[in-house]
Order: C-alpha cells, then sequence, then structure tokens
C-alpha cells in the first residue's frame, strides 16, 4: 500500500487558472506563464520551456494587478515552483 504523500509546503495553496508574465532581472526579457496554485508564500507556473529561465525573477499576475519577486523552488518539464522573496507590490494599492 501507498502512503499518502507529505505535505511540505509552509503555507495551503490555492487552484487558479491566471495569466502571468515572468520578467527577468533588469527587463532583459518578459516571458508569457500560466499560474496554476498559489498561496501567500509561492506559486506553482507552466510555461512552455523553463530552458533558460534565470533562478530569481520578477513575477506579474495581471488579473491582480501585484508583482512577486520570486526564486524558483522546484522544475519540472513545463512547470515550476516558485518562492516569493519579497512581499507582492500592488498596483491598485499604490
Amino acid at each position: 500500500m501507498g502512503h499518502p504523500e507529505i505535505e511540505r509546503r509552509s503555507a495551503p495553496r490555492k487552484r487558479v487558472l491566471k495569466a502571468a508574465k515572468i520578467i527577468f532581472p533588469n527587463g532583459a526579457s518578459v516571458m508569457d506563464c500560466i499560474v496554476r496554485n498559489v498561496s501567500d508564500v509561492g506559486a506553482k507556473l507552466t510555461l512552455p520551456s523553463a530552458i533558460g529561465l534565470p533562478e530569481a525573477f520578477t513575477l506579474l499576475i495581471d488579473a491582480d494587478d501585484v508583482q512577486h519577486t520570486c526564486r524558483i523552488v522546484r522544475r519540472e518539464s513545463a512547470a515550476i515552483g516558485v518562492q516569493f522573496i519579497s512581499k507582492p507590490w500592488d498596483f491598485q494599492a499604490n
């Protein structure tokens, strides 16, 4: 019999389907992605390819007008797990 998967995340994630943009350091490039789940401390993103993606970048979630500085904590074939390393910048509040 298998064992139930152990939850290792520090905060529960909520399933979402939101368009977002990965902004490379210094604005060198922008890549579209989809946010699949999100919490207060991180998210899972799907994208066409993670090749050439920097370890840290800015994530802009279009629908929420929120921006996070992120670092990659997990890589899969067409998805990455990121940890938010800054508090979100909310464009509507500023």
